[in-house]
């Protein structure tokens, strides 16, 4: 069967392949590091970004199939399931990093991870369960426990959980727990880059940060079409392909943040090696060095780590 696809069209299903081959490669280098380690961090790490790499293939896949099958009922809800079940995978990544969290970040008591899931996992039950009974029950041409998303331009359409009324709750209260995991995260570990002694750490840290507020940024992104960023095909497949980015962005600075792989390590750590000079731990260089020869003299008084971070940045 030849694919005849509009021109917007490609750009989707490309950018689609693009998200996931990186994301696969991404996920086997954390799978490699399981095997090395063998914690639970780590398994929860995997299942976080798993979560966004099976979204990706879901997503793609049901673009795919409908564009492939355009008027055919049963290709249509099943391409409605995969990306329905895509969305949900993509919103439980929030359970995952918080759990994630809690052996690193966070150190919430049991009775409040326990209500925390409870309510987290009921809000994606309730609108999974709801969406699927409409796909395959309702009316198609008006939908009442999901959304449709057109895209202008392309032979495919997004799939959301309801966004009008009072059905708005489900994905406002997903979206609110989510927005308050990731934003606790984000303020603590700038607390904790501000208490860190050492460099890499610090740097590390920062890097967390970041990829906890890509992390974020996905679901923000998404929501634009929601408010009619799907309506003008040039548009649409700019947020598509931003989101995509994002997504990537957000893996990749979480594999080198939570990770650290020592290649990253010893780049981050050589950045304090003029601290110690300073200090006088090592000894200075050849006086060949122009830059050396212009420094200050050792120091040869206590220097308190934070003054050591604060000239290795300078």
């Amino acid at each position: 069967m030849a694919l005849v696809l509009s021109s917007y069209s490609y750009y989707y299903l490309i950018a689609g392949i693009i998200n996931f081959t990186v994301l696969s490669f991404l996920l086997v280098l954390l799978i490699i590091h399981f095997f090395r380690k063998r914690t639970v961090g780590t398994f929860l790490l995997i299942m976080t970004y798993a979560s966004v790499w099976i979204n990706e293939i879901l997503m793609t896949l049901a673009f795919y199939l409908e564009a492939l099958y355009p008027g055919n009922e049963n290709y249509l809800k099943a391409a409605q399931t995969m990306q329905m079940t895509g969305v949900f995978f993509l919103v439980y990544t929030i359970n995952w990093m918080y759990f994630f969290a809690n052996r690193h970040l966070i150190r919430d008591n049991d009775l409040f991870k326990l209500l925390y899931t409870s309510i987290f996992s009921a809000f994606v039950g309730v609108a999974g369960g709801l969406a699927y009974y409409d796909i395959y029950t309702g009316d198609r041409n008006n939908p009442f426990w999901y959304s449709i998303i057109e895209l202008a331009g392309a032979d495919f359409n997004l799939n959301y959980p309801p966004t009008q009324g009072l059905r708005l709750i489900l994905i406002g209260g997903m979206f609110a727990i989510g927005s308050i995991t990731y934003l606790r995260l984000i303020v603590r570990t700038t607390r904790l880059t501000r208490k860190a002694k050492d460099l890499v750490t610090k740097k590390g840290l920062r890097i967390v940060s970041l990829s906890i507020l890509f992390l974020w940024l996905t679901g923000l992104v998404l929501a634009l079409y929601i408010f009619g960023a799907n309506r003008i095909p040039w548009l649409s497949v700019l947020v598509y392909l931003f989101r995509g980015m994002i997504v990537i962005t957000a893996v990749i600075l979480g594999y080198l943040g939570w990770i650290m792989p020592e290649w990253l390590r010893r780049r981050l750590r050589g950045k304090a090696w003029i601290a110690k000079v300073y200090t006088g731990k090592l000894p200075e260089p050849p006086k060949s060095k122009e830059n050396i020869e212009k420094a200050p003299k050792p120091i040869t008084s206590p220097t308190s780590a934070n003054q050591i971070v604060e000239i290795s940045e300078q």
